[in-house]
């Protein structure tokens, strides 16, 4: 009867329309008393209070295929390939300088390579410098003292840099690194995996549809665009919650409640509550307008 006459009300809105036709004198479903609110419905004092937060996924391990590029940031890795490209151009042109110049004063000087040809000494000196990046040993004949300053200063710095990666991709490989958490709007906007859900005619997705700058309003449009993630009852969002794709936005007390409900189910901590994202909220039982029972909640 109720769904034949209202069609397909969310809760709340259903339960204002029931009290404003005057089938019911009251509700104990709590709603937050707001000005549009208050010119069809009395609200009794409020009943309780408490701020409003998110029940967000918890967040997982980040895959470790990709652990072994994780020491360094892609800007070092940059300079690093620089480095050994600058390093074997002038291990390269020192050579070609050597053997032009002192082939005939010289001819058994060992620091010259067999193959003279320039495509030669290039993969000869990047091998040599694949070598010791990855700490693989390897050796050259150094005889011209150039030669050994540039080589110096390229082995100490790869000394650095081998140890350094060495021990910080043990780290990555040893110790798991989680997602970031979502804590916030803007961590819901960054996120990937995870999407907002609202339940239809609360404050929050009054104050996200009618958002008009920063993660809100990105919110929103995201919401308008998916308007199938506007959800009519608590029921429906808890199905879309307990597959771990999704956020939802109401007080603190359910949030808590689900996780903790969760974890009893399943046996381990899927969910979290995330910080509050609002002021204290206060929460009242409708009334019918200018009803008898009024005068008697009205005041604490």
């Amino acid at each position: 009867m109720t769904e034949s006459q209202y069609g397909h009300l969310g809760d709340i809105a259903l339960v204002l329309k029931l009290v404003e036709d005057k089938k019911l004198d009251g509700s104990s479903r709590f709603i937050i008393a707001t000005y549009e609110r208050m010119k069809s419905t009395d609200f009794a004092f409020f009943m309780w209070a408490e701020p409003l937060a998110m029940v967000v996924p918890r967040p997982g391990e980040e895959p470790r295929i990709f652990a072994f590029v994780h020491p360094f940031q892609s800007t070092v890795w940059l300079l690093i390939f620089i480095a050994c490209f600058t390093v074997v151009v002038f291990m390269t042109i020192f050579s070609g300088i050597y053997w032009k110049l002192f082939l005939i004063l010289d001819p058994g000087d060992a620091s010259l390579t067999t193959n003279f040809t320039i495509y030669g000494r290039i993969t000869y000196y990047s091998i040599y410098m694949a070598n010791t990046v990855t700490n693989q040993g390897n050796a050259i004949p150094l005889r011209r003292l150039s030669f050994r300053i540039l080589v110096g200063v390229w082995v100490l710095v790869a000394t650095v840099l081998v140890n350094s990666y060495s021990s910080t991709v043990t780290s990555y490989l040893t110790v798991p690194k989680m997602k970031p958490p979502i804590n916030t709007f803007e961590d819901l906007v960054a996120s990937e995996n995870v999407e907002l859900i609202l339940l239809a005619d609360t404050m929050t997705k009054k104050q996200i549809l009618e958002a008009t700058h920063g993660a809100q309003k990105l919110l929103g449009d995201d919401i308008r665009n998916h308007p199938d993630r506007i959800l009519s009852s608590i029921e429906k969002v808890n199905v879309r919650l307990k597959t771990e794709r999704y956020a939802f936005a109401n007080p603190q007390s359910f949030c808590d409640n689900f996780v903790a409900s969760q974890f009893q189910d399943k046996g381990n901590c899927r969910f979290k509550t995330t910080d509050s994202y609002s002021m204290t909220m206060f929460f009242s039982m409708p009334l019918q307008k200018n009803s008898k029972y009024t005068p008697i909640f009205k005041d604490a």
